[in-house]
C-alpha cells in the first residue's frame, strides 16, 4: 500500500473546509498542535494505522508545514466523528477523543 494515495492535504483554509466536508466520519485527520497549519487527511480509519504507518504520515504533514525544520514538533490526530466545524473558515475544533505523536 502506497500511504501517499491516502493523503490529501489542505492548501488554505478554503481547502481544509471542502476537505471536511468531502471526508467520511472514519478518514483520520491530522494537524500539528496548537499551531496554525495545514489539515492532513488519511483516508483509513486510526485503528487501521499502524504504528510506523502513524509516523510516517505525521511526518508528510510536518515537512510540507512552516515547522519542517522544528525539532520534535507535536501534532493531534483523531477520526472526523470527533470533530467540528467552527465559525471561522478553515478552523476545528475537537469535541471528542483524539491522540498526539511526535515527530
Amino acid at each position: 500500500m502506497n500511504l501517499n494515495d491516502f493523503i490529501v492535504i489542505g492548501k488554505n483554509k478554503y481547502d481544509n473546509v471542502r476537505l471536511f466536508n468531502l471526508a467520511e466520519d472514519h478518514h483520520t485527520w491530522f494537524h500539528i498542535a496548537n499551531k496554525s497549519s495545514a489539515h492532513l487527511w488519511f483516508c483509513e480509519s486510526i485503528d487501521k494505522i499502524s504504528k510506523q504507518d502513524l509516523y510516517k504520515i505525521a511526518l508528510q504533514l510536518k515537512k510540507r508545514s512552516k515547522y519542517s525544520k522544528v525539532n520534535s514538533i507535536e501534532l493531534v490526530y483523531t477520526q472526523k466523528t470527533q470533530l467540528q466545524m467552527s465559525d471561522i473558515p478553515g478552523q476545528i475544533i475537537i469535541i471528542g477523543k483524539h491522540k498526539t505523536v511526535k515527530v
